[in-house]
């Protein structure tokens, strides 16, 4: 028996969420001459001791609003798939910080 046609279908797939953890340090050293004490500096985006990078809150966003997920919705994906917890206050004021930022952005354009 000869094929006629070919059925297709396509699933396309995320990969699976694995958060990355990078640990920055700045040395703090005592100036010899003078005694003073002087410090590194900690790249311009990392302003807390700890905190989600741009890419995990991105996917807050996308969670909360593209899909219209509630919170309740957001936590069940967010915590199997990063082994992290996440409070509604934090995604909150995730989602209001960037969209903040967007519309001072839409506004130059």
């Amino acid at each position: 028996m000869s094929a006629v046609g070919v059925g297709k279908r396509q699933l396309f797939e995320a990969p699976p969420v694995r958060m990355e953890v990078t640990e920055h340090q700045a040395a703090i050293k005592w100036r010899p001459g003078c005694g003073k004490q002087v410090k590194g500096h900690f790249p311009s985006a990392v302003s807390q001791v700890a905190q989600y990078g741009v890419h995990s809150q991105g996917q807050m966003v996308y969670l909360t609003t593209t899909n219209c997920y509630l919170y309740s919705g957001h936590a069940r994906y967010w915590r199997p798939s990063t082994d992290k917890r996440s409070s509604q206050a934090m995604v909150i004021a995730t989602n209001q910080r960037l969209r903040t930022a967007v519309d001072q952005r839409e506004s130059h354009v």
